[in-house]
This record gives structure tokens, C-alpha cells and sequence, in this order.
């Protein structure tokens, strides 16, 4: 008997009297035979390969997907564990088994870079929490298939080379003298040029330009240090792809004199 093919039987049952001969009384019952589950199948993935794609921007403890191995058995005889196989690879994530569904629920462990590493390949292996060598060896107990996870690429903003920069210079600088240069390099892969420009809302405006193309600060006005001792200027760097400009990041700068 297969409980797979047929988990039920209904057995129609007939009792007669005077040992079955003619002119007899007879009754009838109907018996349910109900099959008992044993674990006489293990987990099979239906497909070779599952592939899933996640942005490189999200965070620790994002759900990849889910993949699922089918196993035919009910209850304890169908639980089964998940694992990533290739440890290098399989470090970025982890794998768990959902409880009711018996899914693999793939997560993400730790951040993505779609600069360094943009996919993934890991093997992934199914196994059955109780295994009965009753019924099969312990080999086909468990199914493995390959997970293929494709990072997205995110467009970052720039990064300055410096938190903040400090530079001196003499009160008595004649306009155009050059301060000092920052300098903001796109992360990602388009490598996009950087311009530069100081805050609008900065008070200091006039008193200091910067070069857009280099990030290098220039004197545009007179310096009086009984003025005004220090300046502090808050420094864009925008990334500009060859449409749209793509994005802002400020960086604050601190000039004293």
C-alpha cells in the first residue's frame, strides 16, 4: 500500500446468518481503513536552480526568497532543515526553515557591495529532520539544488576623502589665492564626474569661490581677521551623469585664520 497514492480505503462488509444460505437474514457495514503516514520519502526540489535578485542597498535581515523542497510524507515524517553549502559564499547569508510552510526562507546576513561582488552562486541542501533507514538509505533523505542571487547596483552618492578639512591662510591673501583643495570620488561603476560648489546658505559665500571641476578653494574676497577669525563652509559635491544629475552630498569645511 502507498499512502501517497491512497490514504484511504472504504471496505463494505457484509455479515449473513444461516451460514450464507438462501432464505438467511444479512447486514451490511462499511469499514474506513485510514493509512498511516511513514517516512518513505524524502525532499526533492522541483527545480535545478532558483535565482532571486537584491538591491545592494538593502539591509541585514532582508528576505532574499523563498524555495521550497517537496516531500510527500504529513507531519513530523515531512520537517526538513535548509543549508548553504559553499561556506566562502554562503557567509553574506543564511537560510531557515518556515515552520508551517516547510519553505527555505534565504536571508541576507550581511551588507551587499555591488562594486566588489555583483552575484552570488550557492548550493543549498534539504534534509528530513527524522530519517528511517526502514524504508530508504540515508542518502536519499536529503536533495540539494544551486541558489544564484543577483545584487542590484544602487547609485551611491560621492565621498569626500576627508570628514573635514582645516586649512590656514593670511588675512593679507590677495584675491585668487589658492586655500586648498578637497576632493569627492563617485563610488560606483560609472565612475560619473564630481562638481563642486559651496552651500547657497552659507554666509561665507562671497568671501571664498570654488573651482566646480577640482574642488580647489580660492580667495574671492578681502580677509579681515578682526572680522571674522574663521569661516566655516559647508562644500556640495554632486555627482553629474551624462543626462541627470544624480545627487548631493554636503560636506562641511572649516577655514581659519
Amino acid at each position: 500500500m502507498d499512502r501517497e497514492a491512497r490514504e484511504v480505503y472504504l471496505v463494505v462488509v457484509q455479515v449473513k446468518d444461516m451460514l450464507g444460505l438462501n432464505g438467511g437474514y444479512s447486514a451490511t457495514t462499511t469499514v474506513t481503513i485510514s493509512l498511516m503516514d511513514v517516512n518513505d520519502n524524502g525532499p526533492t526540489f522541483q527545480h535545478n536552480l532558483y535565482t532571486f535578485a537584491i538591491s545592494e542597498s538593502a539591509p541585514a535581515g532582508t528576505t532574499v526568497g523563498r524555495i521550497m523542497a517537496d516531500d510527500s510524507d504529513v507531519g513530523l515524517n515531512a520537517k526538513m532543515n535548509y543549508s548553504l553549502e559553499d561556506l566562502e559564499e554562503s557567509s553574506t547569508f543564511t537560510i531557515q526553515t518556515d515552520p508551517d510552510t516547510q519553505e527555505g526562507i534565504v536571508i541576507l546576513d550581511q551588507p551587499l557591495d555591488f562594486e566588489s561582488k555583483r552575484r552570488y552562486v550557492i548550493a543549498v541542501e534539504a534534509i528530513n529532520e527524522n530519517i528511517d533507514t526502514r524504508f530508504l538509505s540515508a542518502y536519499e533523505f536529503q536533495d540539494r539544488t544551486t541558489l544564484k542571487i543577483t545584487v542590484t547596483n544602487v547609485d551611491e552618492p560621492p565621498i569626500f576623502s576627508e570628514t573635514s578639512y582645516s586649512w590656514k591662510v593670511l588675512e593679507s591673501a590677495q584675491i585668487g589665492t589658492q586655500v586648498g583643495t578637497i576632493y569627492a570620488r563617485d563610488t560606483d561603476t560609472t565612475n560619473n564626474p564630481i562638481r563642486y560648489s559651496i552651500s547657497k546658505s552659507s554666509d561665507t559665500r562671497q568671501i571664498f569661490r570654488i573651482d566646480p571641476s577640482n574642488g580647489t578653494v580660492y580667495v574671492a574676497n578681502r580677509l579681515d581677521r578682526e572680522t571674522a577669525a574663521w569661516y566655516n563652509l559647508t562644500v556640495n559635491a554632486r555627482e553629474i551623469s551624462e543626462h541627470i544629475l544624480v545627487i548631493n552630498m554636503h560636506q562641511p569645511l572649516t577655514q581659519n585664520f
